[in-house]
């Protein structure tokens, strides 16, 4: 919508006069080409993250079910087993923890866009005249960055949800079948693997399902606010 504007709405897209008259096609080809290449950083970025957290997701997925399908039978390989998986489960949380560092500012920076983009456009739709392209030029815009930010939500709340699930793992195998070490050190790891993790953006925002609801929370809390200043 953005790029297509100028064909459309010459007037109103450069400030200058003089500079739209004389070089207008030449500042159109700029922000068509940076347009492009806008696009395709922030649809590589937004895969890159997608593919980093499918793969942890898989890893917990496969540990799971390596510490649910594991039978012991009293010899020392048991404890050896119990403290194989509780390592393999740290070094994917240190994993996990370089990626939350890799992406905070750009969670952080999203999530805040959304929230006042969201805001502004709606309110923008809803209370003030505008034309029907506008409204629609809004609302796709809305749209698109709602759909940007649930592709950081929802596959991060499925990551944290299955490492939690590892505790529950370790409790479902037959651990009553183990060796006395097993049955010793397993309420330690179950401790140890109890701890909630949360994928936050600067340690600020918890990036998750109830993240994704709380734009549209916000979004309507700013609405009923401004409609009652209004009146």
């Amino acid at each position: 919508m953005f790029m297509s504007r100028p064909f459309h709405d010459k007037g109103t897209v450069l400030t200058l006069q003089w500079f739209a008259e004389e070089y207008y096609y030449y500042a159109l080809s700029y922000q068509t080409v940076f347009a492009l290449f806008l696009v395709a950083l922030v649809m590589g970025f937004n895969g890159l993250f997608l593919l980093t957290i499918t793969n942890m997701r898989a890893q917990f997925i496969i540990l799971n079910w390596n510490i649910q399908n594991h039978k012991n039978n009293g010899s020392p390989n048991d404890m050896k087993a119990l403290i194989g998986f509780v390592n393999h489960h740290r070094f994917l949380l240190s994993y996990v923890r370089d990626i939350e560092k890799v992406f905070m500012i750009q969670l952080l920076a999203l999530y805040c866009l959304t929230i006042a983009s969201c805001c502004m456009e709606l309110y923008a739709i809803t209370e003030t005249p505008t034309t029907l392209t506008d409204k629609a030029r809004s609302f796709i815009y809305v749209t698109s960055l709602l759909v940007q930010l649930s592709m950081f939500c929802f596959p991060a709340g499925e990551l944290t949800s299955e490492i939690f699930l590892l505790s529950e793992s370790l409790y479902l195998m037959n651990w009553e079948d183990g060796s006395r070490a097993l049955q010793t050190w397993l309420p330690f790891a179950l401790h140890a693997t109890q701890r909630v993790v949360d994928f936050k953006a600067v340690g600020l925002i918890t990036i998750n399902k109830m993240a994704f609801v709380d734009v549209g929370k916000s979004t309507i809390s700013f609405l009923t606010l401004m409609r009652n200043m209004n009146r």
